[in-house]
């Protein structure tokens, strides 16, 4: 459908523009659209729950704009918890019903509250396997490699930030590796040492001293 269509290229495209893992991308919420002197930053949930702000760049602000303008996710009334009473952020990509352009409802997990046990998944949100299924899907459509995964985003954004010349801890640090060593085993590059390096080396080199002329 149409509007399914538009979900797809936003989330593909939030994949490929931010290099976030994919369920990061999965657990962003409408409400992690942050709005800053005319342009847009998403806030990511990362690993050991960590905040990661990103800024959106004007062709996924035009995909994201256009997904949640058409699926009309702004007009819904954000909910209250049945057991917290506080409320609960409303998913930025939603599944949908069937083959239907109709929304999934949204509904918040419910734990037990005396053994935290699941008693209710949280349903209406697009997951991380969601996501991948609908990357196979477009993949064949378009027949392309079937081999190419969400994650395939995250090493070619990698790799395309690094050719673009920045230092490798920039890099790192837009990724948000908690260890370089992880950064450099993305990176297609080799670090290799360069003759011009080692010829620039002055430490232990012997001065070479001109014989006089005779």
């Amino acid at each position: 459908s149409r509007v399914q269509g538009k979900r797809d290229l936003a989330a593909l495209a939030t994949l490929s523009l931010c290099g976030r893992r994919a369920n990061e991308v999965a657990s962003l919420n409408l409400e992690d659209i942050e709005e800053e002197d005319g342009g847009w930053f998403l806030v990511f949930l990362e690993k050991n729950n960590k905040d990661s702000r990103i800024p959106v760049s004007a062709d996924l602000k035009e995909y994201l704009s256009d997904w949640i303008s058409t699926a009309k996710i702004r007009d819904e009334e954000p909910q209250k918890h049945p057991q917290t009473g506080q409320l609960v952020p409303r998913p930025l990509f939603r599944t949908f019903v069937g083959k239907t352009p109709m929304l999934a409802p949204h509904l918040p997990e419910i734990r037990d509250q005396v053994s935290g046990s699941v008693i209710r998944r949280e349903q209406g949100r697009l997951t991380a396997r969601n996501l991948n299924r609908m990357m196979k899907r477009r993949l064949k459509a378009a027949s392309l490699p079937m081999k190419l995964r969400p994650h395939s985003y995250r090493v070619a954004v990698i790799n395309d930030v690094d050719d673009q010349g920045p230092q490798l801890d920039e890099v790192q640090q837009f990724v948000r590796h908690s260890y370089i060593r992880a950064t450099r085993g993305y990176l297609r590059r080799k670090q290799e040492i360069s003759r011009n390096l080692v010829e620039r080396i002055r430490v232990g080199r012997v001065k070479k001293v001109e014989k006089p002329k005779e």
